[in-house]
């Protein structure tokens, strides 16, 4: 396709309107036309700005990336939701996990795995996630719902650990010698057994990047 017909399947696929693209590329509504409708290109400095705002490369805004479209825009909320239930679906039963989505917004999506001991709501970055599912190979449904599982549970397993490293220092503050070394025995013991469970990122990594920034 053209660049004005992927600047229009582009914006339309991340959920701007014309007047939404052109405040936020700081141009006039007109200016903008001319890019989609008048067929002119804009120079490289703004070609970049848009491409950022789409999450797409300047390669597939002219049409010279060979890349299939991606499946997912920042903005395409019910497919993302359906994408990851239908993953997800797949993945608890190999996993005999119950993760769940709760909720979702313009910045993270908010998971629970009702399955686990301590019942932990944590969240990812969305855009994380989106990047992600369109870069993993789609075709392979089971490879991606493995991934998006490890990923996910090790996300709550680092939660956890969190919590518990919390719970030590709380622990700390108990004036009886017996109590405090029981209570630090027992978290020890929770962190040592959630540690063990948890999956070599490696399996992900190059897909989920930098969650933990």
């Amino acid at each position: 396709m053209s660049f004005h017909e992927n600047l229009r399947y582009y914006r339309e696929k991340a959920g701007y309107t014309t007047k939404e693209l052109a405040n936020l590329l700081n141009i006039s509504a007109n200016t903008y036309a001319g890019y989609e409708i008048r067929e002119r290109e804009p120079k490289y400095q703004m070609l970049c700005k848009i491409a950022d705002l789409l999450n797409i490369s300047t390669d597939e805004l002219l049409g010279h990336s060979s890349h299939t479209p991606k499946l997912l825009g920042n903005k395409d909320d019910e497919k993302l939701i359906s994408t990851i239930n239908e993953l997800l679906t797949l993945a608890n039963s190999n996993y005999k996990t119950d993760i769940q989505i709760t909720k979702i917004d313009n910045d993270v999506i908010y998971f629970k795995n009702n399955n686990s001991n301590i019942r932990n709501e944590y969240h990812v970055n969305k855009q994380i996630l989106i990047n992600a599912l369109n870069n993993i190979n789609k075709d392979n449904l089971k490879k991606t719902s493995d991934m998006l599982a490890v990923y996910l549970s090790n996300t709550d397993k680092k939660l956890l650990i969190s919590k518990l490293q919390n719970k030590l220092k709380e622990a700390s503050l108990i004036s009886d010698n017996t109590i405090r070394e029981k209570e630090f025995n027992s978290i020890i013991k929770a962190i040592n057994t959630v540690q063990l469970s948890t999956m070599d990122d490696k399996f992900y990594k190059n897909y989920f990047k930098d969650n933990d920034k």
